[in-house]
C-alpha cells in the first residue's frame, strides 16, 4: 500500500477526515465478494457517520455521511429516531453496511441491462 491512510472531506465538519490503511482492513476488504466495500466510520463532534465505499485497493470510491436515521416500522410512518451516531450498535452498523451493498449490485444490475 503506497498510501498510508485515506482521506476526504467531510462536509458536515466541515474539514477533512482520515482513517489509516491497515492490514487487518486491506485482509477485510480482499474477502469480499462485492466491491466496492461499504464501511461505516463514526466522527466529528456532534458525532455523526461517513460510510465510505472501498476497492481492493482501498481506495475511496464514494462517500456520503449523515447524521440522523428513520425509523419506518411503525406502520410506515416516517419518525425521526435522532442522531444515528448514539442509537447504533456495530452488528447495526455491520447489517446497513451490507444492505448498501446489496442496493449498490442491485442498481448496478439494473444499469448493465
Amino acid at each position: 500500500m503506497s498510501e498510508k491512510s485515506i482521506r476526504w472531506f467531510c462536509p458536515t465538519c466541515n474539514d477533512f477526515v482520515s482513517i489509516r490503511k491497515t492490514e487487518e482492513l486491506k485482509e477485510k476488504v480482499m474477502q469480499m465478494e462485492r466491491l466496492p466495500y461499504p464501511i461505516i466510520i463514526k466522527h466529528g463532534n456532534p458525532p455523526h457517520y461517513t460510510i465510505l465505499q472501498l476497492d481492493r485497493d482501498l481506495r475511496d470510491r464514494g462517500r456520503l455521511t449523515t447524521t440522523d436515521y428513520y425509523d419506518l416500522t411503525n406502520e410506515g410512518a416516517l419518525e425521526q429516531k435522532g442522531n444515528l451516531a448514539e442509537s447504533l450498535d456495530k452488528e447495526q452498523l455491520e447489517k446497513i453496511s451490507i444492505e448498501l451493498s446489496d442496493i449498490q449490485q442491485k442498481i448496478w444490475q439494473l444499469l448493465d441491462k
